[in-house]
């Protein structure tokens, strides 16, 4: 009898462990099903979760300024700028041919007093006797340009008249020379000549005519 007790007992063993694995096994499975069919939300939750975040921002931009008002004034900004280049390029332009004009044509101007000046020298019979015929001015003692490095000098006296002192070159087929003069503005603006006086070049022989003021010049003849 005791050694079928103890037969017994073992074989008591293995069935009480074999009936703790088929109530532990269904406990296990039962947990683990469980935690499947909670997975799916979980990430349903998260995956909403994140769209919402997502959509938050742009109803957030909703208070911020509109961007078309934004590159509005940029654009403005943008015009007034160009606008304001091309006013002064055409301001520039505008002061750049009133002084070429004034330049070329005044009779005021250094080339107005030069022109006036040669043109009396040119017409006169005693400038065309010394110097001969198809006279011509230069500005400078080597002819190159008639207009050129024509030196002159302009200042007020102390009543505010302009002065303006002049020397040029002719040359005929006769001789050479240079003229010396000298203008000076009357009550209503405009230059008198003091002294418009040509003479040719050389030592001895130099000869001299006086053409301004004319005065001067009708007792030189």
């Amino acid at each position: 009898m005791a050694i079928l007790s103890a037969k017994l007992n073992v074989v008591k063993i293995p069935i009480s462990a074999g009936i703790l694995r088929l109530q532990f096994y269904p406990s296990i499975k039962s947990s683990v099903s469980s935690i499947s069919q909670q997975w799916p939300v979980c990430s349903r939750r998260s995956f909403s979760s994140s769209s919402n975040s997502s959509v938050t921002p742009s109803e957030g931009r909703g208070n911020l300024p509109s961007t078309s008002v934004t590159k509005t004034v940029k654009q403005v900004t943008k015009d007034v700028g160009y606008f304001a280049i091309v006013l002064g390029g055409i301001v520039l332009t505008g002061s750049i041919l009133y002084t070429i004009i004034q330049e070329l044509f005044s009779k005021k101007s250094p080339n107005g007093v030069f022109d006036d000046a040669f043109k009396i020298c040119k017409t006169d019979n005693r400038v065309l006797d010394v110097f001969g015929s198809a006279i011509k001015a230069h500005g400078d003692p080597n002819s190159r340009g008639r207009r050129r490095h024509v030196a002159h000098d302009s200042w007020y006296d102390d009543k505010g008249r302009l002065h303006m002192a002049m020397k040029f070159y002719i040359k005929g087929n006769l001789a050479s020379g240079i003229v010396h003069l000298e203008v000076v503005e009357n009550e209503s603006k405009e230059f008198d000549y003091r002294y418009l006086i040509v003479e040719t070049e050389g030592g001895f022989s130099k000869k001299q005519v006086v053409l301004r003021p004319l005065s001067e010049a009708v007792n030189a003849n």
